[in-house]
This record gives structure tokens, C-alpha cells and sequence, in this order.
């Protein structure tokens, strides 16, 4: 029963914490083209070129990363990681559509969407949970190279997705102000 309470518990968190991270890509980094990093990112700069749902999107890019992880990462980790996929998936493509979006300033959007994404993802990091995405690539290439720093990987994966979101956009701004959202988002 005490591990059922614990579980149930996790998962309402997860919820809660990938919650208010969709709040920050919905409500400030996507309606502004800023790539927050991460598969968020990519979805964000697939969006540019193709119109394509981020949400939608996001879950897609994730699906081989599921695997990979349910192979290395273990079973409670993935499970996590899958509700708050589902979870995003359904807040960004399906109910935040009903709330207007702030698009402005960017130098503002950019801040209050690291600090929601950045908040977010904290709790569902306390879980032990993932929004899915490089969280897990991340993970394995730690599991690869673990002499290198956590912080070190999130830098240079996030790096490459914010150079191909301003390929995408064809603005240089991108860079900018993902950056501060990034900054931001880390930080938290």
C-alpha cells in the first residue's frame, strides 16, 4: 500500500511539473520561435519549416529515445517519462489551445518561459522522471562518457538543436533569446 501512496504520488507530480513546463513552451517559447532546447526544440524548428504540432511532434522524436531508455534507463524511469510525454503531448495540442498566448516581447517571453520550464522540470526531476527527449539521450551518453558532466552534455546537445532551430527560423534572434531561456531554464 505505502509503495502504491509513493507511486501515485510520483506520477501526480510528474503531471503537475510537466504541467507548468507545457505552460512555458506553450504559453512563451513557441508562439515567439524560441527553441528552448531539448526535443522541444527540434519540434519547435520542425514547426518553422513544416507547420508541424510541437506536441505531436515531441512525442514522435521520443519514441525511439523511449526505447533506447527502456533498454538502459529501467522500467519506473520510462513510465514516468511516457505519462509526462502523454501529458505534454495533450496540454500543448489540446487544452492550452483555449488560452491566448503572450507573443509581446520576446526578451520576456524568453525569461518567463525558462523560469515555467525550468520549474517544471525541477519537479518532475524529484520524482526521478523525465520530459522525455535528451533528458534521455543525455542519460545514455552519460552512461557512455561518465567522466564527462551532466551540465557539459546538456550544453553541447542543447547547442546543436538551438543552431538548427536558427537554420529553421533563419533569424540569428533565435540563438539570443533561446539562450536566455536556456540560461534561465538550467539555472532553475
Amino acid at each position: 500500500m505505502r509503495q502504491a501512496f509513493k507511486w501515485a504520488y510520483d506520477l501526480s507530480l510528474v503531471i503537475i511539473g510537466t504541467a507548468i513546463y507545457a505552460g512555458g513552451v506553450y504559453f512563451f517559447t513557441e508562439p515567439n520561435g524560441i527553441a528552448p532546447g531539448g526535443v522541444v526544440g527540434v519540434a519547435t524548428g520542425m514547426y518553422a519549416l513544416f507547420g508541424t504540432s510541437v506536441g505531436i511532434m515531441t512525442f514522435l522524436i521520443n519514441i525511439p529515445l523511449l526505447v533506447a531508455g527502456a533498454i538502459y534507463l529501467g522500467k519506473n524511469f520510462i513510465i514516468k517519462t511516457l505519462v509526462s510525454l502523454i501529458t505534454f503531448t495533450i496540454l500543448l495540442d489540446y487544452i492550452y489551445v483555449y488560452f491566448p498566448v503572450y507573443t509581446d516581447d520576446k526578451v520576456i517571453a524568453s525569461i518567463f518561459g525558462g523560469l515555467l520550464m525550468g520549474l517544471g522540470l525541477g519537479i518532475v526531476y524529484l520524482r526521478d522522471g523525465s520530459t522525455g527527449g535528451m533528458d534521455i539521450s543525455n542519460r545514455l551518453i552519460l552512461r557512455k562518457f561518465p567522466n564527462m558532466r551532466m551540465g557539459s552534455i546538456i550544453f553541447i546537445t542543447d547547442a546543436f538543436v538551438v543552431l538548427f532551430a536558427v537554420l529553421a527560423f533563419k533569424d540569428i534572434n533565435v540563438l539570443l533569446y533561446s539562450g536566455i531561456t536556456i540560461f534561465i531554464s538550467t539555472k532553475l
